[in-house]
């Protein structure tokens, strides 16, 4: 028999390894990304806290909250549909406006607003 004072220790998870601050940012991460509904949230933070891209991220944040605005709403699907199209107009390019025209472009930032470099596509 063991002493009952040895007490079973949990595992270590990647937030353990994490210094006190960025543990602190990955728990918010993880927090407003499941408050977007990201069934991974967990996932996705530590792929961001490692400092890797996952080119598809920006794409599921803005689908999500534009969802979340659009059921508020209470948007129909034309409503729905046109939202797909602005945004496709945006950030693709161009925007199908017109091949000799200036196209736009975006750029993911921190989340105190400092540019990180990644260019997100939305399509």
């Amino acid at each position: 028999h063991l002493p009952s004072e040895i007490v079973h220790a949990q595992p270590m998870t990647w937030l353990d390894l994490l210094t006190a601050a960025d543990r602190r940012r990955a728990q918010r991460m993880i927090d407003a990304l499941g408050e977007l509904g990201l069934p991974d949230a967990e996932d996705v933070a530590r792929v961001r806290m490692e400092g890797k891209s996952d080119r598809r991220l920006a794409r599921r944040l803005v689908q999500a909250r534009l969802d979340r605005l659009l059921d508020e709403a209470g948007a129909d699907e034309d409503a729905r549909r046109l939202v797909g199209e602005a945004v496709k107009a945006l950030t693709s390019g161009g925007g199908g406006i017109g091949r000799d025209l200036p196209g736009w472009a975006l750029f993911e930032t921190d989340p105190d607003g400092s540019a990180t470099g990644r260019q997100i596509d939305l399509e």
